[in-house]
């Protein structure tokens, strides 16, 4: 096998770069809460669990229409998800939510990325 030159390993650098780079960005879109406290808990037959919170949201992506938050828990992440949202619920206890930038779960619904736990 033959040594890369410089400039081949600078490129790959550059390109790695910019893989890594678009694994960790967050997308433009996604939604943002401050502190507030859970209603509305709609589990469906779909195997999505809806959700609303009570804090200010930020900009919203373009795909929600509704006031609201999706987890999909027909997947182990979806259902860590939805186990500590409803153990907050039921403590009491306030969370901020980070969405994904997307409706991947349903069409007008923003999806959950991470929540933290308040309190």
């Amino acid at each position: 096998m033959s040594k890369l030159t410089a400039r081949q390993l600078f490129l790959v650098s550059l390109c790695a770069l910019a893989v890594a780079q678009a694994a960790w960005s967050n997308p433009a879109a996604a939604s943002a809460t401050t502190a507030g406290t859970i209603y509305n808990i709609m589990p469906s037959a779909g195997g999505t669990l809806f959700f609303s919170q009570a804090g200010t949201r930020t900009t919203t992506p373009t795909c929600t229409s509704e006031n609201r938050w999706v987890i999909n828990v027909t997947t182990p992440a979806g259902q860590t998800l939805a186990a500590a949202l409803i153990t907050a619920y039921s403590l009491g206890k306030q969370i901020e939510i980070h969405g994904s930038g997307d409706c991947r779960d349903y069409s007008t619904t923003e999806s959950v990325d991470y929540f933290r736990i308040l309190n």
